[in-house]
């Protein structure tokens, strides 16, 4: 809380001179959502997390079963439950032409929340920041592309939910290395996820980063 209180402290403490009509302008409860995204504009909130890794997309591979068979060839494991559901789901979409992909890795302390936050929430809140889902490509293009990940590492993909056909949950990505480097499926459909990972708190959790025009 000091850390906040410390932060706002200096925003106001350097605002430009604002005539009162300006004041109450922003004060009016129907232009908060514009002051809101004004401030993260002005305070450049991307700024704060720098790019970690940037991939390919459009590579060649055109499908789920392409994917799955170019993993296989480079030895990775993969999920056998939910992954082959993701894999071959109609709505799994591939780019059609070559693209680069800015990636940034989070922790939830990174976006201000705790391991009891679901899904829609992380991804919500990594939007108030800047940061969008990854393309349903993103997932096993990472798992091609990131052969050094260290031993012990935890990825959450945070991309477009694939829903399942059983009581309405929906599928994103998760790879790692636990010795062997893997890819896996995952629920992650209101708090379901903090289930599913073993270590919720000390995972990673991977957006995409528009690039500034």
């Amino acid at each position: 809380m000091s850390l906040i209180l410390e932060a706002v402290s200096q925003v106001v403490r350097h605002l430009p001179f604002m005539p009162p009509a300006v004041l109450k302008y922003w004060t009016d409860s129907k232009n908060l959502p514009r002051l809101k995204r004004a401030l993260a504009q002005a305070l450049c909130l991307l700024d704060a997390f720098p790019v970690w890794k940037t991939i390919k997309l459009g590579t060649g591979i055109t499908t789920g079963a392409g994917f799955r068979d170019a993993l296989i060839r480079g030895g990775t494991e993969l999920g056998e439950s939910i992954l082959p559901y993701i894999l071959n789901h109609p709505m799994f979409e591939v780019a059609k032409q070559p693209a680069e992909l800015d990636l940034v890795a989070l922790t939830l302390k990174d976006l201000g929340l705790d391991c009891n936050a679901d899904y829609l929430e992380i991804s919500l809140r990594a939007k108030e920041v800047g940061f969008v889902r990854v393309p349903r490509e993103g997932g096993p293009q990472l798992r091609l592309q990131y052969l050094d990940q260290p031993e012990g590492e935890n990825l959450i993909v945070a991309m477009e939910p694939l829903p399942m056909d059983n009581g309405g949950y929906s599928a994103i990505f998760e790879l790692g290395n636990h010795g062997r480097l893997y890819l896996r499926g995952v629920v992650a459909t209101r708090r379901a996820h903090t289930i599913t990972f073993k270590d919720q708190a000390k995972s990673r959790w991977v957006f995409a980063c528009p690039r500034k025009q």
